[in-house]
């Protein structure tokens, strides 16, 4: 068989390859890393809730917001902690979904952690079809309690986006 060496490979268009292809070094396309994690510039606004309930989130607040994307599945991983929350008192919160993406379909996922004003609980985190926020919802869908520095989120979900 025929083993050629190629210092640079560019190829413009379609790459076909038949058979096995080895990559010894780190997969780029458009001079990104494919799988490389990327943790968006902090937006206050980037973190809201449902109804008549607010989430305030500083920038010390957030431990991890990064996000992963290969091909047309993102993946999003949060821990956000010593989080205020206000208003009237609701069973979501809410962070967008980075780079401008939207899910293309409703998906679930279990959250690692909540801690809502000192009780500790599980919950799940979803992305509504068209979506371009992730909620955040106790397990029990029981309203988040107000608080003052006091609430902690952790969890991932990864969906498709468009």
């Amino acid at each position: 068989g025929i083993s050629p060496s190629f210092a640079n490979l560019t190829a413009t268009g379609t790459l076909a390859v038949t058979g096995a292809a080895t990559l010894s070094s780190t997969l780029s396309l458009n001079s990104a890393v494919v799988g490389a994690w990327t943790t968006p510039t902090f937006a206050a606004g980037d973190f809201t809730a449902s109804g008549s309930m607010t989430w305030t989130v500083a920038a010390g607040d957030v431990t991890t917001y990064a996000y992963t994307i290969t091909n047309k599945k993102m993946k999003v991983a949060f821990y956000i902690v010593n989080t205020t929350i206000g208003g009237t008192p609701n069973i979501e919160l809410r962070i967008a979904i980075p780079a401008s993406k939207v899910a293309t379909k409703a998906m679930f996922a279990a959250v690692g952690f909540i801690d809502d004003n000192g009780t500790r609980s599980t919950g799940y985190v979803s992305v509504a079809a068209s979506g371009t926020t992730i909620g955040i919802t106790r397990s029990d869908v029981a309203n988040f309690t107000a608080s003052t520095d006091n609430t902690d989120v952790a969890g991932e979900i990864e969906f498709e986006i468009n």
